[in-house]
């Protein structure tokens, strides 16, 4: 490097290593078993002349061995099922539902309109029959007998009430007001 035009001297002999041991440095021992880590200490299998067709060996390394996270013998409390972990499958649904009903009701809409797909009108079993009401006034004047039947006469009369009524009016002689449950 140049400053003002001089060349700086380089200083070599700080940098330099020297081969000779001075009287703060150790001198270099060879490695023996003692002072070598733990990793190295240990001899390989085909090495060990104590190893009788390797079966002590391995016997001593599952002894070595250390247990996993969970594998404590004594304890069954920390032991792990086998099988499908319900937890998260369930986090999942809930957290991805609410974002698929509407498409997942609109496919269904769809497939219904086109007679691929049946599904039973649900406002029929929460409303019931808006002739139920009539037909109940009517069997508690002429038949309190047939009003637990009120049932099963509407599902057997479905779509054609107004038959039922025109039926019941000519076998008790009275006709049935149905003008208010249409």
């Amino acid at each position: 490097q140049r400053v003002a035009g001089r060349r700086r001297p380089r200083q070599v002999a700080a940098n330099r290593r020297t081969l000779l041991p001075t009287p703060t440095q150790k001198t270099p021992q060879p490695r023996t078993r003692a002072n070598m880590p733990k990793k190295v200490q240990k001899t390989p299998d085909w090495l060990n002349p104590n190893a009788d067709a390797g079966q002590p060996v391995q016997q001593e390394q599952e002894q070595q061995r250390k247990p996993r996270r969970g594998e404590d013998e004594d304890e069954g409390v920390g032991k792990k099922q086998k099988g499908i972990r319900w937890g998260p499958l369930v986090l999942l649904v809930l957290i991805i539902m609410p974002a698929m009903l509407p498409t997942l009701l609109d496919v269904c809409g769809k497939l219904q309109t086109m007679g691929i797909l049946s599904i039973p009108d649900v406002s029929k079993w929460a409303n019931g029959n808006k002739y139920r009401p009539c037909l109940q006034d009517f069997y508690a004047d002429w038949a309190p007998e047939k009003l637990g039947q009120l049932d099963s006469t509407l599902a057997k009369y479905e779509g054609r009430e107004k038959q039922l009524f025109a039926t019941l009016g000519k076998k008790y002689g009275k006709k049935a007001s149905y003008a208010k449950c249409t």
